[in-house]
């Protein structure tokens, strides 16, 4: 938020959602009990309900601003989809920043719902990655491709100095998944480079916190949980290789000049591939063998390359955008 105040020279507030329930189990019964259609129309009513708390907290608002990942999927997706409509009356225009959406998503959502709630927001809506703009323009929602917003702190992620006391040689894993599947696989990756010098980085520790933890423990290696983005682009800069599938390590491993491996079984993860045209990508974390991360050391400068005119375009083209 500090960016955007200090490039366009307005204040922003933030201003939480409505209360939610994270797994609203009665919704979700329906939907198994085969009443999808029932659960998404009660609990939309019920989110447009609870929107309204917030009305008198943005009534006065020149505009509003969705900030959010990949979050117009499922329930949370009928979250933002019922905030935005009930709003919509109150507040004009309604923007989002640049956001992911997952193919799958009009499979709960339907096109139709989509289309009344993303197709009401000021348009065009702004895409952050190629997958994502497929989708919205498959829905005939009007929508054009602007870089994720981190990629506005490349200058001040140049100024991190590198985390002292590193080794250099050390590969960083920063992977996130379902807690089942992550341990699974995690646990999988860790044991194939055993004797190898590797640190497990989690960019949400409230998500994979345990999960890590547990595996470290168990297998007497270092795990980590960098308080602020300038830490981990500071452990990043101390690498020899990051292994990930979040978006934004993904960008953050660019912007700190270290070279990455991104692993596609996320869509987000996927985009980011096909867009910077790095030589080397994994389908999941399965497929992360030591001669695959030795091949991304290889090809350092390669990738490093890649990376580095993908930032500096996205740079350019959010700067467009927001000025």
């Amino acid at each position: 938020m500090s960016a955007f105040t200090a490039a366009l020279g307005r204040s922003f507030d933030l201003v939480d959602m409505p209360i939610r329930e994270q797994r609203p189990p009665f919704w979700r019964w329906l939907v198994r009990r085969g009443f999808p259609a029932l659960a998404r129309a009660l609990y939309f009513r019920l989110m447009q309900f609870r929107a309204l708390r917030i009305v008198p907290h943005v009534s006065g608002a020149a505009a509003i601003y969705c900030e959010n990942g990949d979050q117009w999927n499922g329930f949370v997706g009928l979250d933002m989809l019922a905030t935005v409509t009930a709003l919509k009356p109150f507040v004009k225009p309604i923007r989002t920043f640049p956001f992911s959406i997952n193919p799958a998503t009009p499979d709960f959502l339907t096109p139709a719902l989509l289309r009344r709630g993303l197709g009401g927001l000021d348009l065009p809506l702004t895409a952050r990655d190629v997958i994502s703009l497929e989708v919205l323009r498959s829905l005939d929602i009007e929508a054009r491709l602007v870089p994720d917003c981190v990629h506005w702190l490349a200058p001040v992620a140049a100024a991190v100095a590198p985390m002292s006391g590193r080794d250099p040689e050390r590969i960083l894993i920063a992977a996130t998944g379902t807690p089942s599947k992550l341990r699974t696989t995690l646990e999988a990756a860790v044991r194939r480079f055993e004797g190898r010098p590797i640190c497990l980085v989690t960019t949400c520790e409230r998500e994979d916190g345990a999960v890590y933890a547990e595996i470290a423990a168990r297998h007497g290696i270092e795990w980590m949980a960098p308080m602020t983005w300038q830490d981990l682009v500071a452990e990043f800069k101390v690498a020899r290789v990051v292994v990930t599938n979040r978006l934004h390590g993904l960008i953050l491993a660019g912007l700190a000049g270290a070279p990455v491996l991104p692993v596609c079984d996320r869509k987000k993860a996927e985009a980011y591939a096909i867009e910077t045209g790095v030589p080397h990508a994994a389908r999941d974390l399965d497929a992360v063998e030591p001669e695959l991360v030795e091949a991304v050391a290889r090809d350092r400068e390669a990738v490093l390359a890649c990376t580095a005119r993908y930032r500096d375009t996205c740079r350019a083209a959010l700067e467009a955008w927001l000025l």
